[in-house]
């Protein structure tokens, strides 16, 4: 039995990893006293089995029971994921995608009944929703939203449940809503993911951290909350990322993670902080991450280091390799260059670190011509690239508040802009605000974009063209940024890992046996 229950999963990718937001949101409320147990799979578990732990760790004493819905998608058995794919003619991302729920991952009938076993537990136990999918609203019955960076709102909401202290919220028709901006955080740079005994981690498992939040990269193409921030900001203090490191070295003899800032390598004085802060440590780590190309290349000294301090695997966003198209989003896009730097770096790095690169098609001035120039050079010998991602590009549309509602409630002071369509919450990227300039003549408003040289559709033709091409074996590879640690925790080597392809029917197989013990084994240990 636990005062606060949450839910979590990162369901539709192969092998298994954690998602940081609800841990770290367990870690602050830890912090102030309360018992917190994280229930993982949540979007794996069939209904039966949500009611069984329930039944087990809800009771008179919950407080809320809180659902981290951010990155799970729809819910899939076991049997139906591996169908999927079976298939072989789509991405992981795309996987993802067709998966993706606006908020819960089951279906209507099964939340309500999930909502209902709760009720049954303690009439009393509140309903709440965090992470990304939280601005959607879209479900009936929940309590309270939590929307953008939640560590002071949910202690906030935690000590008004228990003690009737006083809280902000904003009383809507689709439930209270609590903002960080009126529950701002700015202690990032001392905070700590905290694992706790009753996390159930599994013996040499790869988890997530965070060693900044946000990017100072204002891509033209991207919405990301913090976006265009400063060195330095929301960037942990040495020390603190030291001492979460040794303390779980010291607990539980974690060595290995995934670090899921947005941009880890953004500038050559992020890199000498990071290699500073790794370097003292009195044992060696290794980590994947997601980075930024251009640094590497112009400071190619620090290539080698990168690998020294524990890059393992890391993925790139190139996004283009059309010149023109480079210059409208923020990115390098000269072909040459991306070429000549990603050999340099397969040649120095070899098979030490898994490189991937990820391509989106449909973006300002981006051709169907320059489009399968990328592929031809993809598709060749001369690619030195261990993973490949490519997706169409996604116009993004943030769920709104009608407008109206602004004369019933202080919006703006809770954080929410108004646009054409409504209070958003969420950041828009530059071509949601000013697509003419990037020569989008639709998809702001409406279901599908169209550019001057391409639609929404032509860009699905594009991607499923180059999914069913047999060539560039790398598309369908396991060592990429968003899998490798996943594989690990299902007890693949590194060296191992660069052979692993999800169209090898062999290897689906046994991944997919893996995980479903792994999942067995967690939850025995929960009920």
């Amino acid at each position: 039995m636990a005062e606060i229950v949450i839910f979590s999963d990162i369901n539709a990718s192969l092998g298994h990893s954690r998602y940081a937001g609800a841990y770290r949101i367990a870690s602050e409320l830890r912090e102030k006293g309360f018992d917190v147990q994280v229930i993982d799979f949540f979007a794996s578990f069939d209904l039966s089995t949500i009611v069984s732990l329930l039944e087990t760790h809800v009771d008179r004493s919950t407080l809320f029971v809180g659902f981290s819905a951010t990155i799970w998608t729809k819910y899939k058995s076991d049997e139906e994921l591996y169908q999927d794919y079976m298939r072989n003619d789509r991405s992981i991302p795309n996987i993802i995608i067709d998966g993706m729920t606006p908020v819960f991952p089951h279906p209507e009938d099964q939340v309500k009944h999930i909502f209902s076993t709760i009720h049954k537990k303690n009439p009393k136990t509140k309903i709440v929703v965090g992470g990304f999918k939280a601005t959607n609203y879209k479900t009936s019955d929940v309590d309270y939203w939590i929307l953008g960076q939640g560590e002071k709102s949910i202690v906030a909401l935690a000590n008004h449940l228990k003690h009737g202290t006083s809280l902000k919220a904003l009383e809507t028709d689709k439930g209270k809503l609590i903002t960080d901006k009126m529950y701002p955080y700015s202690k990032f740079s001392q905070s700590k993911i905290v694992w706790h005994e009753n996390d159930f981690l599994f013996p040499g498992e790869n988890v997530p951290i965070e060693f900044a939040r946000g990017c100072i990269y204002k891509c033209s193409f991207c919405a990301f909350n913090l976006n265009g921030k400063k060195f330095g900001d929301y960037t942990k203090l040495k020390r603190t990322f030291q001492e979460e490191l040794i303390t779980n070295y010291e607990n539980f003899g974690l060595t290995e993670y995934m670090i899921v800032d947005d941009t880890l390598i953004d500038s050559r004085q992020k890199f000498e902080f990071l290699y500073e802060t790794l370097s003292e440590l009195p044992f060696n780590i290794t980590f994947s991450a997601y980075s930024r190309l251009e640094p590497l290349l112009s400071n190619p000294d620090i290539i080698p280091l990168m690998r020294d301090i524990g890059l393992r695997s890391v993925e790139f966003g190139i996004e283009s390799m059309n010149k023109k198209t480079g210059q409208y989003i923020g990115k390098l896009g000269d072909r040459n260059k991306i070429a000549d730097g990603l050999n340099l770096l397969k040649s120095i790095w070899k098979d030490d670190v898994y490189m991937a690169a990820g391509y989106i098609i449909g973006l300002p001035f981006e051709t169907k011509q320059s489009m399968r120039e990328t592929f031809d050079w993809l598709y060749s010998n001369n690619n030195p690239l261990d993973g490949i991602q490519m997706t169409k590009f996604w116009m993004e549309r943030p769920p709104f508040l009608p407008a109206e509602l602004g004369d019933r409630y202080d919006l703006e002071s809770a954080g929410f802009n108004l646009t054409p369509r409504g209070w958003v919450y969420e950041n828009v990227s530059k071509i949601h605000n000013n697509p003419e300039y990037y020569g989008f003549t639709q998809g702001v408003v409406e279901s599908k974009w169209k550019n001057i040289n391409m639609t929404q559709d032509e860009a699905m033709d594009l991607e499923n063209e180059f999914y069913t091409n047999p060539n560039a074996r790398q598309k369908h590879s396991a060592s990429t940024f968003v899998l490798y640690n996943r594989m690990r925790n299902i007890g693949y080597a590194h060296h191992e890992i660069g052979k692993l392809y999800h169209d090898d029917n062999d290897f689906l197989k046994e991944a997919f046996r893996r995980r479903a013990n792994l999942k067995q084994e967690y939850l025995n240990k929960l009920l």
